[in-house]
């Protein structure tokens, strides 16, 4: 199991990479709810696994890659304990899923399976570069028709590196417009154009998705966790993170680290 967290935003490479990771499935997809503010890259070892579309089992066969969009909030499930999987979240400044377009099949290419095997080997110089490459490959491989394109606002890309910095401290939609130097209707409006979310949605996201990779990896206990990503409450915590994971935070921590 390896995992990276990181960036690279500006105007060269507008990709952000938040996590590369390979996990056994089997405890961790049964099930939870897909979401957040990143497209999802899936590539399977095995059958036996998928997500659920109205209650429709769709599998993730393997020598694919799929591509999830944004705010997805799709179910899953996994029935074979033997599946491992590579994913990789990342956030573009320039796209997202238009209405419908719930997840896409790629054919695994030698280009996208090099790309994808230089990301996922923790030994190598650019594997980051290679993942920003394989986001960027497979994202231009999809129809025009299911992609939004985003307005551009050099701002709003302040004010993500803002709130990726910044999360763990109180942070009032009142401030971020402040940083913005915009009205407070006005900063929501524009932000969302920009991203498809609300800056509130955003930053939860940014919190629960950071506090869901300490419980994977850290030996912090629920109640420092929480207080390391900005949420004081320790029941809206649970309650929060359950709704966005599938699985309380205790539970999750034990399927991810039993994967």
């Amino acid at each position: 199991m390896n995992e990276i967290t990181n960036s690279v935003w500006n105007t060269g490479v507008p990709i952000r990479i938040d996590a590369i990771r390979t996990a056994q499935l089997y405890n961790v997809w049964g099930p939870c709810l897909l979401g957040g503010p990143y497209w999802r890259l899936y590539l399977h070892s095995a059958p036996g696994a998928g997500i659920l579309i109205r209650r429709k089992h769709v599998e993730f066969l393997p020598g694919k890659i799929y591509l999830i969009p944004p705010h997805c909030s799709l179910g899953t499930w996994c029935d074979n304990p033997e599946t491992r999987q590579f994913y990789l979240h990342f956030e573009m400044r320039q796209f997202g899923g238009a209405p419908g377009f719930l997840y896409h099949e790629l054919e695994c290419t030698s280009l996208l399976q090099e790309l994808a095997d230089r990301a996922r080997n923790a030994e190598d110089l650019f594997r980051e570069t290679a993942a920003v490459a394989l986001a960027a490959a497979a994202v231009t491989e999809l129809p025009r028709e299911i992609l939004t394109e985003f307005h551009r606002d050099h701002r709003m890309d302040r004010m993500i590196d803002f709130i990726h910095d910044r999360f763990r401290s109180p942070l009032s939609i009142e401030k971020m417009a402040a940083e913005c130097g915009m009205g407070v209707n006005c900063f929501i409006r524009r932000f969302r154009e920009c991203t498809g979310c609300t800056p509130y949605q955003y930053l939860t996201q940014v919190r629960y998705a950071a506090a869901a990779r300490m419980l994977e990896n850290d030996l912090l206990s629920i109640d420092e966790i929480c207080a390391e990503v900005g949420i004081p409450d320790r029941f809206h915590f649970s309650r929060t993170f359950k709704r966005l994971y599938g699985h309380t935070p205790a539970a999750y921590r034990k399927a991810a680290r039993t994967g």
